[in-house]
Order: structure tokens, then sequence, then C-alpha cells
């Protein structure tokens, strides 16, 4: 399905009838196109969609619409995205979350989401604050594959944990961190204000490369299997020496040591700081 100019937001105030209408036919779009829209706030408001949302989704691309603010509103009460595979999202120049938090924390792990979602591309969206909320029923980390972000200003954590979750992480989960067991690229440039990229420690052992410019104020990376550096594989960094330098760790025992890693540094990247160094 194409949304593109002209289309306008389905309010509150709509009636039922449409506002069904709608729902039915979204619940069944398997790709989603919507572009060039100047009056939209949601593409899925959540007085619109209700409980469950877009399960049918499969393939989504939100681009040049300046009024999006959430891209979807959702509660979580039930099972949302549950066959959404790629997610692509592009100057967005308001919009300030791609997924909305929960409004009620007490959600039953059974209703999970997101139990597809594999990759994730967001670029030129200066006002994001956050892509996603994780909680006790959100799936994600365990099927993500590839997280791309470029040119995110505001960006300080790509997913938040809710306290509740963050509890159960850290009381059950294999040391304290929330794992990512099929992540395997990390492609993070010119984010400014990135302090975190979860707020959970993740422990992601498949991870095979990293790529991050401009990312100065991440201090730690994810941690990965410990018997990497004993099968010589360990995950590609493509980074700022001065980036590497200051980064923080837990040590081996949690699959956080620098000796898992093998950085390399870009000679372009090398001169060009120089220059902007020389130039200030």
């Amino acid at each position: 399905m194409d949304i593109g100019e002209g289309i306008s937001d389905v309010t509150d105030k709509s009636s039922t009838r449409a506002r069904d209408a709608i729902r039915r036919v979204m619940h069944s779009v398997q790709s989603l196109h919507v572009h060039d829209s100047s009056s939209i706030t949601s593409v899925a408001p959540e007085h619109t969609f209700g409980t469950s949302i877009m399960n049918g989704l499969k393939w989504c691309c939100v681009e040049r619409c300046p009024k999006l603010d959430t891209v979807f509103a959702t509660n979580y009460y039930w099972r949302c995205f549950n066959n959404l595979e790629i997610f692509w999202a592009a100057h967005l120049l308001m919009a300030r979350s791609v997924w909305s938090r929960p409004r009620d924390l007490s959600l039953d792990p059974r209703d999970s989401s997101f139990r597809r979602l594999r990759a994730i591309h967001l670029h030129f969206c200066p006002r994001l604050r956050y892509v996603l909320p994780m909680a006790s029923n959100n799936t994600l980390s365990k099927v993500l594959e590839t997280l791309h972000i470029h040119c995110c200003g505001d960006l300080k954590q790509v997913f938040l944990v809710e306290q509740e979750f963050l509890e159960k992480i850290a009381a059950r989960h294999e040391k304290g961190m929330l794992g990512f067991p099929n992540l395997k690229s990390l492609y993070l440039y010119d984010l400014i204000s990135l302090q975190q990229i979860c707020e959970a420690k993740m422990f992601a052992p498949k991870l095979e490369t990293i790529h991050i410019r401009g990312c100065w104020g991440l201090r730690r990376l994810t941690a990965t299997d410990s018997r990497r550096r004993e099968d010589g594989r360990p995950v590609a960094v493509d980074c700022e020496k001065d980036w590497w330098d200051k980064l923080e760790w837990d040590g081996m025992k949690s699959g956080h040591h620098p000796s898992l890693f093998q950085p390399s540094h870009s000679k372009y990247y090398k001169r060009r700081h120089l220059r902007s160094t020389v130039l200030r």
C-alpha cells in the first residue's frame, strides 16, 4: 500500500464506521510506504487501531512526513507487528519516537510483539529521542539482526527499557544482560547525543560487524561471546581511534573486553579529523 501526499490524520472524532474500515484494511496490509504527507502526525493513531495493530505488515517505509510525531502509537495490550520484518524511516523532521511507550506496564509476556523484526533503518530524523520501548512482552531483542541509524542528532538511547523489565533482566537474565542472540550488524553514524544503544546491558554472541562514526558520547559496546578470542573470530569494528581508546569495559568474564574485537581506523577519517582539529 502506498500512502502519499494528500492523506490526513484520522482523528478520534471520525465516525466509527470510518475507523473500522481503515482498521480492517491496515490489519491486512503486508507492505506499507508512507511518504510526502504534510499533515499526518501518526501513521497508526491509538484511537484508530485499538489493542492489536498491523499484524499482517511485513515491510514498512515512512519518509518525508514533516509533522509526524510518533510513527506508531499503540498500547501493547495485545500482539503488535507480529510479521514485520524490515522497517525504514527517513527525513522525519519532527518525529520523537517510532513506537510509543505503553501506558499500562502490567503486560502479559504471552502477548508478544515484534516476533520477526530483523532490520531497522533510520536516516535523518533529527528530533528522534528513542526508537522503541522494551517491556516483558517484547521479543525484538531475540530476532533483531541489523540496526542502521544515521544522522539522528537528538537520539540518546535507541531502546528504552521499562523499569519492571530492567528488574527482571537483572534478576533472571545471564550476567544481568539482555540477550540479542541474532544481532549481527550495527551501523551508527553521526549520532552526536547517543549515550546508550539499550538501557540494559546487551549480549550479542553472533555479532560480526560494527561501524561507528561520530558517536562520541557512546562509551560502551555490546558484550559478545568470550570464546571469540580462542576461536580467532573477533568482532570487526570500524571506528575513530580516539573514540575506541575511550571505551569502558567490564572484563573477559562478561564477554566485554577489547581483545574480543578487531578495531580498524580509516586513514580518510584520520585525515579529516586532523584537518578539523587544526581549523579550530
